[in-house]
């Protein structure tokens, strides 16, 4: 997957989840896939996830696809980090506990919510903006992974033009 996935802010986007477990837990009614993230629950409206129990379980082993929907509602600056969702599974059994699964595979998502024609600036100068967003564009792309997005922003807007 490549991330971070660029969204727009009011569509709806189509979730699919492909699971594939090893153990079926014996008193587990379902397995639920929740998205773990710091990001306002305001902002955003996702789709609940849950696996019922398959009626088809071969040697404990178990498989099944989890479809749902995500919307941002407002886009991001430029300057955001990007918006990172940790995959959490847990089989509710039928007392209503829970039981933590461990996750293999990707377990974390990365979205960005950008608007298609603005980029975030208001100068007064719509091309001076495009071009300055272009620039940091370019920063964020060549700048090595470990450097902070924030960083950058404070590195910019502190230089006298």
């Amino acid at each position: 997957m490549v991330t971070p996935q660029l969204l727009q802010p009011q569509l709806i986007y189509s979730l699919k989840f492909r699971i594939c477990g090893i153990t079926w837990h014996k008193d587990a009614e379902r397995l639920r896939l929740d998205l773990l993230t710091t990001y306002p629950s305001s902002d955003y409206s996702i789709s609940n996830f849950a696996l019922q129990q398959p009626e088809c379980i071969e040697d404990n082993e178990y498989e099944g696809e989890l479809t749902g929907q995500i919307k941002f509602i407002s886009a991001q600056s430029l300057l955001s980090e990007d918006i990172t969702f940790i995959v959490k599974c847990t089989f509710e059994l039928v007392d209503g506990s829970f039981h933590e699964v461990a996750v293999m595979g990707h377990n974390q998502i990365d979205f960005r919510i950008v608007e298609p024609q603005g980029y975030g600036f208001s100068s007064g100068r719509p091309s001076l903006d495009k071009h300055l967003a272009q620039l940091l564009e370019s920063l964020l792309k060549d700048s090595p992974h470990n450097m902070k997005v924030s960083r950058l922003g404070r590195l910019v807007f502190n230089s006298t033009y």
